[in-house]
């Protein structure tokens, strides 16, 4: 995020989900320089072992049952904070930036 925070020269607005480690992260690279939110998400229970279930829903992720909006640093637009996708293997880090590249330092 030092990378990305050093490269950008407007106020942007960054979601993530709820990995423990993103706040500090995004505190010590931003600032109060950008607007933060964290969208928690609760998955449905499918049990293990169970070979009687379809393949399609034996190999398929949980599904989302609900997810919560929560803001941790700034004002960030509650309502356009999107939810990382599921299937990311890291965090997923959206940066929602409101002008186009022109603006990025160089």
């Amino acid at each position: 995020m030092d990378d990305l925070a050093s490269r950008l020269s407007m106020r942007v607005q960054v979601s993530s989900d709820a990995l423990a480690a993103c706040p500090e992260a995004f505190e010590r690279s931003f600032g109060a320089g950008a607007d933060y939110g964290q969208i928690v998400k609760t998955f449905s229970v499918t049990p293990l072992g169970n070979a009687s279930a379809p393949t399609s829903v034996r190999y398929s992720p949980a599904k989302v049952v609900k997810f919560e909006k929560t803001a941790v640093s700034g004002m960030p637009n509650m309502a356009v904070l999107e939810i990382p996708p599921v299937d990311s293997p890291q965090t997923a880090v959206k940066i929602s930036i409101a002008s186009d590249v022109k603006n990025l330092k160089k």
